[in-house]
């Protein structure tokens, strides 16, 4: 027989007075994750399908979640050049960061970022160029460029390779516009023109020639260097200086990539070896590259390359 609705009601309170309180099964509700904004720009993994470094940094926010114990999911970004990173950053659509040398320095002033690591590759936070020609070309100094058109293994301005072909092509005192320059992404697509002489020069890092003469040695017999670039730094790492959230923890979990089994593979898949902590003084070089290349444009009155990140 049913009970009154008012007895059931005495029940529950007789129960809750001695100390028997009903549970009540209810089901939990987990908050929503808190957003980090992963934010690259493409040059700073030379190389590297730009799929394979967003499935590199998402692995990392889920490594980051799961470590240090906190809700949190990653908006992995990759932007085409600093221009675009810089107005993330602005839009606070950019937490963690990643940019090459040449591109932190020129934006660093612009937007507010603290740099936190440098990429290293076989030991080393440097890459360097390479002004390659044919063995058979009459091409014996930069002058024997002038009217050909160089391929630069680049992925846009800031990158290193056009600018460094810039300063070298104004120090020699060949007349603007006498060498033309295309960029091209893959290292094969500007080295094998050269090598099978649909092209007389290209521009490419030292590391990309080394792979390629590994896999046919008769790249390195059919082609020589005629200029090598100072070292140059590799990716930066940076955070936003105003993200506050889980600071500590993404930058804790950065500089431990390394030492465990799943940071090495996240680093390999970017092509990286660890991540040391940021040095000014290895940015030396880039800096004095970058000053270079500012004093061409003014020099020759061509406009200076991402005047747009400041705005």
């Amino acid at each position: 027989m049913t009970r009154p609705v008012h007895q059931l009601s005495l029940w529950l309170i007789l129960l809750t007075m001695a100390g028997f309180v009903p549970v009540l099964e209810t089901t939990a509700v987990e908050p929503d994750p808190s957003v980090l904004h992963v934010a690259f720009v493409t040059s700073a993994f030379k190389g590297i399908n730009k799929a394979d470094a967003v499935a590199a940094f998402s692995v990392w926010a889920e490594q980051l979640a799961r470590n240090r114990d906190i809700s949190v999911k990653a908006v992995v970004t990759a932007h085409a050049d600093a221009g675009a990173l810089g107005r993330a950053i602005r839009a606070k659509k950019a937490d963690l960061i990643a940019v090459s040398g040449l591109e932190f320095l020129h934006i660093r002033t612009a937007v507010p970022i603290d740099p936190l690591y440098i990429g290293t590759r076989q030991g080393s936070p440097f890459f360097r160029l390479l002004l390659l020609v044919r063995q058979d070309a009459a091409i014996d100094d930069v002058h024997g460029l002038a009217g050909h058109e160089v391929l630069l293994q680049s992925q846009g301005p800031m990158t290193g390779p056009r600018e460094w072909l810039d300063i070298i092509i104004h120090k020699s005192g060949l007349p603007q516009g006498s060498v033309r320059a295309k960029d091209v992404v893959k290292a094969s697509d500007s080295i094998l023109p050269v090598f099978f002489g649909k092209h007389v020069a290209c521009v490419a890092t030292e590391e990309s020639f080394r792979a390629m003469v590994e896999l046919n040695p008769q790249v390195g017999r059919t082609l020589r260097v005629l200029r090598k670039s100072p070292p140059l730094a590799l990716a930066i790492i940076c955070i936003r200086r105003d993200y506050r959230e889980f600071r500590r923890e993404a930058i804790e979990e950065m500089g431990a990539l390394q030492g465990t089994l799943r940071g090495q593979q996240i680093l390999a898949l970017l092509r990286y070896n660890e991540m040391i902590p940021f040095d000014e003084e290895k940015l030396a070089t880039t800096r004095a590259l970058l000053k270079a290349h500012l004093a061409v444009c003014r020099a020759t009155q061509a406009p200076e390359p991402m005047e747009k990140t400041h705005e």
